[in-house]
């Protein structure tokens, strides 16, 4: 099979994703609902408050300082001794560094959330737009990838050729050595594998340590994470110590998303024992399906990429066999199997799944 036949059937396989209807969602509970415009307008707009709140303490707690240095700030203290005025201390500045720096975080939040939003209105399908009347039955328009999304798969499949490495950064590298902790709220990553393993609230709500334990080559939403570089790639892909660490951090995150990493040579993925309740929680969170496009793009990096196909085949079973993981359909259509580097794998891949959708039309009728 030469490129070119491949490259056709690329644009063949997404034809038919972008034709395919929800029926297997419809079973489960309706079609996937997305975020909207307006859903990010509010995001934008709440943003706005804090942003100007942190202004305000900035500068009170520019002030603070400068009247400590300048001697401004009579009448907070007066040595009787001999009348000299005393000067409010560095707690009171302390106080409002604190405040700030909540402040600083609530936005940040604040923009992961718009981020997400408007990743999901430029990427995610959009089905049921337009009805058939005539002969009943429910064409899905399928929103066009939007073009920020097409160039990211083809850097990443182009190994990012734009890329200037910079050697003088290596954040990645120190945290996978266990030499810094993670940013902000995060922690050193013996300590993550040791105790937020099975913690599955804290996996969930924190948003921020992902791009530590699973960094990528472009920018993301947590500025204070470093884009992966060239040189850490190969140090980190070196570095049997690094490596044991990042196998770890697969594994805890497959837990969380309620599956064992049965064979680490072909990267073989089965259910977990409370699979039934973690799938619930995969299924109806969107952001987790993204946290899986990371995942992946990560193992592909730093020298695992054997294990992504098996975990692929994996979830198209649960997605179409056993209708377990149906949501997940769109993310691992258009974006996991896209990013498999092997252009093999992605057609034996296409090909299974077509097989898959068979089987099920089959079984109908």
């Amino acid at each position: 099979m030469n490129e070119e036949s491949l490259h056709q059937g690329d644009e063949q396989f997404q034809q038919k994703i972008d034709t395919i209807s929800d029926d297997v969602a419809n079973e489960r509970g309706g079609n996937v609902s997305h975020q909207s415009q307006t859903k990010v307008d509010k995001y934008k707009k709440e943003n706005e408050t804090p942003k100007e709140n942190t202004s305000m303490h900035d500068e009170s707690c520019d002030e603070l300082q400068f009247q400590l240095k300048t001697d401004t700030m009579p009448d907070d203290f007066a040595n009787e001794k001999d009348g000299n005025v005393l000067h409010q201390s560095q707690t009171k500045v302390h106080k409002y560094e604190k405040e700030n720096e909540a402040l600083k975080e609530k936005i940040s939040m604040h923009e992961e959330s718009c981020n997400e939003l408007q990743f999901q209105l430029n990427t995610d399908t959009m089905p049921d737009d337009i009805a058939n009347e005539k002969d009943g039955n429910v064409l899905h328009q399928s929103q066009t990838k939007s073009k920020c999304a097409e160039n990211d798969i083809q850097q990443y499949l182009d190994g990012y050729p734009d890329q200037e490495d910079d050697l003088m950064r290596e954040e990645n590298y120190k945290f996978f050595m266990d030499e810094i902790p993670s940013r902000p709220n995060g922690d050193y990553i013996d300590t993550i594998h040791n105790e937020w393993w099975g913690d599955y609230k804290r996996l969930e709500d924190n948003r921020k340590y992902m791009q530590w334990l699973f960094p990528v080559r472009a920018k993301s939403c947590n500025r204070q994470a470093q884009e992966l570089f060239p040189h850490e790639i190969k140090k980190i892909c070196d570095c049997k110590e690094a490596q044991d660490r990042l196998i770890l951090s697969y594994k805890m995150m497959l837990d969380f998303y309620g599956m064992q990493l049965e064979n680490e040579k072909d990267g073989t993925v089965v259910r977990s024992d409370n699979w039934e309740e973690r799938f619930a929680n995969l299924n109806r969170s969107k952001h987790n399906h993204n946290r899986i496009t990371r995942i992946l793009k990560c193992l592909g990096e730093l020298g695992f990429e054997h294990l992504k196909k098996n975990f692929i085949e994996f979830i198209l079973v649960e997605i179409l066999e056993t209708k377990t993981l149906v949501y997940l359909q769109e993310s691992c259509c258009n974006y996991w199997i896209a990013i498999l580097k092997d252009p093999s794998e992605r057609a034996e891949m296409r090909v299974f799944y077509e097989q898959l959708i068979k089987n099920m039309s089959d079984s109908l009728t």
